[in-house]
């Protein structure tokens, strides 16, 4: 096993399923501890039988604010610090842009621009240590 991220502790959203799981898998294979975010519990519970105890999983909505605060808390609380943050957490809509609805498009922006600006925000103190 390769350890050249051993000690590091890394907060991933939309850690789940696609880019974002993949890289919490590299993470911890490589010595990281990892906390990943997602919305489906199923998924998370199967993430966290397959990836172990360097593994912290947590069900939350990235475009609350409250959700985000208690993310970090919780990363704090199981590992003491936090030194990586992954903001892969994104939706889309495959559909031309005159039948894309606001709702849509609030809910896309919500999700793949404030949920970050928001994040980094909140952990930024954090990512300085």
């Amino acid at each position: 096993m390769n350890t050249r991220l051993e000690g590091k502790v890394a907060l991933i959203t939309g850690g789940s399923s696609g880019i974002g799981r993949g890289i919490a898998k590299r993470f911890i294979e490589e010595g990281a501890q990892v906390a990943v975010v997602g919305r489906d519990t199923e998924k998370l519970k199967i993430l966290g039988d397959e990836m172990g105890e360097n593994l912290l999983t947590l069900q939350g909505d990235v475009t609350s604010h409250e959700s985000l605060v208690e993310m970090i808390t919780a990363v704090k609380q199981r590992f003491g610090v936090l030194n990586t943050l992954i903001c892969s957490a994104g939706v889309g809509n495959r559909l031309p842009l005159q039948k894309a609805t606001l709702q849509e498009f609030d809910r896309t922006f919500n999700v793949d621009v404030r949920a970050i600006f928001d994040l980094i925000k909140l952990a930024a103190d954090e990512l300085d240590t």
